[in-house]
């Protein structure tokens, strides 16, 4: 489904048999970032069938506006095996993730990207020109990256409902 309004591209709803077990740790990131005080996202990186990365959204507590829970685990996981190269990684994200985000996935070679909830679950965290930039980026990554949205989507949206957005 590819909807360049307000939702982000999502090229494959077909669930993976393990994405709800995966997105469910990282809802248990997103919770602890929320009672950090942090905007409530989390994110875990699976690899044959196991978590081998968690990150949570880190923006306030460390006042580094690039600390994105997708950005926390692929930096921790990058540094611990000493390589860029993800391209047998899967990144799970509780919510669609940014233009810095899908760029780092990129960079890394991340080839399947699965998340909880949309955009439009959260106006507040996505709107004016972030949606802008995230459509064109989305545009360029869909070439490379297969996402698939809506897991868990209503449990990860009442995460977002309250929450401060960085």
């Amino acid at each position: 489904m590819e909807d360049m309004g307000s939702k982000m591209i999502c090229v494959s709803m077909r669930q993976g048999p393990s994405d709800e077990r995966f997105m469910l740790a990282a809802v248990d990131e997103a919770m602890a970032a929320a009672k950090e005080g942090n905007a409530p996202v989390g994110s875990v990186i699976a690899r044959n069938g196991r978590i081998v990365e968690r990150g949570r959204n880190r923006v306030f507590t460390t006042c580094d506006i690039t600390a994105h829970a997708e950005i926390v685990a692929i930096r921790k996981l990058t540094k611990k095996i000493g390589s860029f190269d993800l391209r047998h990684y899967t990144l799970y994200s509780t919510f669609v993730p940014c233009a810095m985000c899908v760029a780092t996935v990129l960079r890394t070679d991340i080839p399947i990207v699965v998340y909880g909830a949309e955009a439009e679950d959260a106006p507040h965290f996505s709107s004016g020109i972030h949606t802008k930039v995230n459509n064109s980026i989305y545009a360029i990554a869909k070439r490379r990256v297969r996402f698939r949205g809506g897991i868990l989507r209503v449990r990860c949206a009442r995460l977002l409902a309250d929450a401060k957005s960085d």
